[in-house]
Formats: C-alpha cells, structure tokens, sequence
C-alpha cells in the first residue's frame, strides 16, 4: 500500500469518476485502475465498483474511509512540516 494508491482511491471516490482522477493526475486511467487494483489486491478486498455509470465504494470500503483519509491528511501534515522545516535539516 502506498499513499499514491489511497490518493487515486479517495478521487475516484469524490468524483465517481477514474477518467476525472487520471486527469487530475496527469496519468492514464488504465494507470490509475491498475493502482487501485493492486491496492484491492494488496488489501483483498474489493473497494470500488466500477461500472459504465462511474464508480462508488464498496460497503468494505465505506467501513474503511475514515481511515483512509486519515492516511492522506497526515501525509499532508507530515509534507507540509517537512517542507516548512527542510531548509534547517539539509545542509545545501
């Protein structure tokens, strides 16, 4: 699992789209695809539905939302601090 995955995840979730997620990320939405499939199989459990009308969570993954946005808020937290102090922790 890797926060990149759970970044696709949580766009795909809020725009119900894997088309509008790979565009915002610059990537394919067979890439994207094949990142949140490996996350389901990583997890083994299926998270989203994908169908002609889009895409939606699954129960599973509605059990698990919460923490996977948890996930990606204290990796911004954890990006932001890290920014905000580099230029005190590596010498240039």
């Amino acid at each position: 699992m890797n926060i990149v995955q759970i970044q696709y995840l949580l766009s795909c979730i809020q725009t119900h789209s894997i088309h509008k997620t790979a565009y915002k990320y610059n990537m394919s939405p067979q890439g994207v695809s094949k990142a949140i499939r490996m996350l389901e199989q990583e997890l083994g459990v299926l998270l989203i539905e994908r169908s002609t009308k889009g895409v939606k969570p699954t129960a599973n993954c509605e059990q698990m939302l919460d923490y996977f946005k948890a996930l990606s808020e204290n990796y911004d937290m954890i990006m932001s601090y890290c920014h905000t102090v580099q230029k005190f922790l590596i010498p240039n």
